[in-house]
């Protein structure tokens, strides 16, 4: 669920995450999605949550679940980088 502070935080961090994807080759969008994680649970206290940043895959926790494994190394400089970024 998009409410109005996740949009705010959207509007916030998109143009360093812009910047970011660019400089590790990568790019990438926000889309609404389904699933589960520990950030559903700050999510609903109605606190800003960035989730997603895995790898690229779907059918979670079924029997057709998948994983890009060429995904995984490229997601986790994303993320370092992220991190890096703010602090």
């Amino acid at each position: 669920m998009f409410l109005p502070i996740n949009i705010l935080l959207i509007q916030f961090i998109q143009p360093d995450a812009s910047s970011i994807d660019k400089k590790q080759g990568l790019s990438f969008g926000w889309v609404a999605t389904g699933g589960g994680s520990d950030g559903n649970i700050t999510a609903a206290m109605g606190i800003p949550t960035v989730d997603g940043v895995g790898p690229v895959g779907a059918g979670g926790h079924s029997a057709t679940e998948w994983l890009d494994s060429k995904s995984v190394e490229p997601r986790m400089r994303l993320l370092k980088a992220t991190i890096a970024y703010r602090y």
